[in-house]
């Protein structure tokens, strides 16, 4: 009874420590993620985009700004005047576009803002707010059917690929359970009780580890995740020195103590490559 209760406490402290280090970073509506992306469809020709905001992250400037020490970084375009009864205007820069074209903000995006098109240096569309939801914010500003309905009909989509996000997780997930199980059998201790053992914490550890390290990437940065990914690969090799420790049956005790070590490394190495590479 009293190893299980072991095993609870650290199983539960690992799952606290990991999630306060992907929470770390500030979630105050100040803080700013650097990316977006945005994809705009269904307009010919040529045409002037921007993106507008409220405020200024990081180093960016709006039109008086530019007056005053810009003017020799940036050629004047009307687009840069552009301000609204909700107090967004334009900031930094912007794209000189011809028909479906893909932008990308070059600075710290702001948490919100709003996406403007000028064509023939006059206003063509503002889309609504839009929200730096993760990351890396990726949106699709379709005009297809803006011809036909008029400006109420701009489509917008939130085009981030969650699909690959998800096949990354189940793919280290199940590489690492894979893994283990595997050097269990070169070790030579398969018993259906190591075999329980190893699946059932792994299955556990490993999808709370991974799916905080998918969490973290998606919403503060490849880099953060592998610092984190780093410290829980620590952090899970203790944890799981010490179950098999515990658990692991065998007579030759000296597999017991090397398998952790060589599964934890080379589960480690496997996610560390699906996790960048895939």
């Amino acid at each position: 009874m009293k190893k299980f209760k072991v095993l609870s406490f650290l199983l539960i402290f690992i799952s606290l420590f990991t999630f306060g280090l992907s929470a770390s970073a500030d979630s105050d509506e100040d803080f700013y993620r650097p990316d977006s992306t945005i994809t705009i469809k269904g307009i010919e020709g040529n045409y002037v985009v921007c993106y507008a905001a409220k405020k200024l992250p990081g180093s960016n400037y709006d039109y008086n700004s530019w007056i005053k020490n810009y003017r020799d970084e940036l050629e004047y375009n009307s687009i840069m005047k552009y301000s609204d009864e909700d107090g967004y205007k334009w900031i930094t820069t912007y794209f000189k576009c011809n028909g479906d074209t893909e932008i990308k903000f070059p600075e710290q995006c702001p948490n919100t803002f709003k996406i403007v098109i000028y064509k023939n240096n006059r206003l063509y569309a503002v889309t609504e707010p839009l929200e730096q939801y993760a990351y890396a914010t990726y949106y699709e500003v379709d005009f297809t059917l803006v011809p036909l309905k008029g400006q109420d009909f701009i489509v917008i989509k939130n085009t981030y690929d969650y699909t690959s996000d998800i096949i990354n997780l189940v793919l280290r997930i199940v590489g690492t359970i894979l893994i283990e199980i595997g050097i269990l059998y070169l070790f030579r201790l398969q018993s259906r009780r190591n075999l329980s053992v190893v699946l059932i914490i792994n299955i556990v550890t490993q999808t709370v580890a991974n799916a905080i390290i998918s969490y973290t990437t998606y919403a503060f940065g490849l880099y953060d995740a592998i610092v984190l990914f780093s410290i829980m690969g620590f952090i899970l090799f203790v944890f799981e020195s010490i179950v098999y420790l515990i658990l692991l049956k065998t007579r030759k005790k000296v597999r017991k103590f090397f398998y952790p070590l060589i599964a934890s490394t080379l589960s480690f190495i496997l996610s560390l490559i699906i996790f960048i590479v895939i």
